[in-house]
């Protein structure tokens, strides 16, 4: 072997070791932990003298830099703690949320609660609503949102299903759980009832919502909330004659 080609092999060995011993911090030896429920691991790196955690995929590929102190596979993705903050990722590694504090993990969703209130929602897609003063999530596949003294609804998916625009704002439930909403129009004395879409299909007048209530009491009052915004729950028989 020439001189010249003996260099450029000993050029090459040297810029290998470099790069070993930036990837084992001084001797630092990684440590790779399958994440139970999927098919990832995390992996630790030593970042400012501290041990934090990153993701990587089967085949090795780093998905999330390390950066945190935890990570944990919750409704279907990544939960991602740094301190008091945490930001969920998909499990291909895509961000999506900002780094949140307060955040609270129920079956199904996440959630940001201020002075004891749900304020924020989000989907294990990543959908956010919010933040409101309340957020009530009683009513399958509907969020009820309050702010201010103005009340509407949304999808679980992020979509206004009504504007937060209402004075008042009822989910009167069935109960065998079929539902439908009322809310009173700012504009007259008449009533709207809104379907599962948010969709306008009736103007039921005060005297017709007066009924409603008086059917739900008699039920035992609330289901949650209170007459202005929550929701009630009434006998089959009369859910079905109001029903539009």
């Amino acid at each position: 072997m020439s001189y010249f080609l003996i260099l450029i092999f000993m050029k090459k060995l040297l810029i290998l070791a470099v790069a070993v011993v930036a990837m084992t911090g001084c001797g630092y030896k990684s440590v790779v932990t399958p994440i139970e429920g999927t098919n990832l691991s995390t992996y630790t790196a030593k970042v400012d003298n501290k041990i934090l955690l990153g993701v990587m995929n089967s085949n090795g590929n780093i998905l999330i830099e390390a950066a945190y102190a935890a990570v944990q596979f919750r409704n279907n993705v990544l939960l991602a703690v740094s301190g008091k903050q945490a930001t969920l990722y998909s499990v291909d590694g895509k961000k999506l949320t900002a780094p949140l504090e307060n955040l609270y993990i129920y079956d199904g969703f996440f959630g940001v609660k201020t002075d004891g209130n749900l304020t924020t929602y989000i989907s294990p897609e990543g959908a956010i609503v919010g933040p409101y003063d309340t957020i009530y999530i009683d009513v399958k596949d509907i969020l009820m949102v309050k702010k201010g003294n103005s009340y509407g609804l949304f999808s679980r998916d992020g979509k206004y299903l009504a504007e937060c625009t209402y004075p008042d704002l009822l989910c009167v439930m069935s109960e065998t759980g079929e539902y439908f909403f009322l809310c009173s129009n700012p504009n007259s004395s008449k009533w709207i009832q809104l379907n599962d879409k948010g969709i306008a299909v009736a103007t039921p007048t005060k005297w017709t919502v007066s009924q409603i209530k008086s059917a739900a009491r008699k039920l035992g009052g609330k289901s949650f909330g209170s007459e202005t915004f929550g929701g009630i729950t009434i006998p089959d028989k009369t859910f079905k004659t109001y029903k539009k």
